[in-house]
């Protein structure tokens, strides 16, 4: 595609999706590849636009960004252990 070599692999999810991936890179299992980043993919979603809006500070100082984004990163951490503790959680 416009000269360059690409690799194709998909696999169907369920409920009639499927995970299309593209890489400029031979890989023998790309879907594990996908999997590590995925994780990283949903920390930066939940970070811009769901519910923690870092995209809407207002903070120019690089010191403080990097602070910020620190911070909400153990946030994130906090909340998400946290829901997998409650998920477990089985009331008497």
């Amino acid at each position: 595609m416009w000269g360059m070599d690409l690799y194709l692999s998909g696999c169907y999810l369920g409920s009639g999706e499927y995970l299309i991936l593209v890489s400029p890179a031979y890989l023998p299992a790309p879907h594990a590849e996908y999997k590590k980043r995925w994780g990283i993919e949903t920390l930066f979603g939940a970070l811009k636009s769901r519910g923690f809006n870092l995209e809407e500070t207002k903070l120019q100082d690089p010191e403080r960004i990097s602070r910020l984004r620190a911070l909400l990163a153990l946030a994130f951490t906090w909340a998400f252990v946290v829901g997998q503790w409650s998920g477990d959680f089985r009331p008497a």
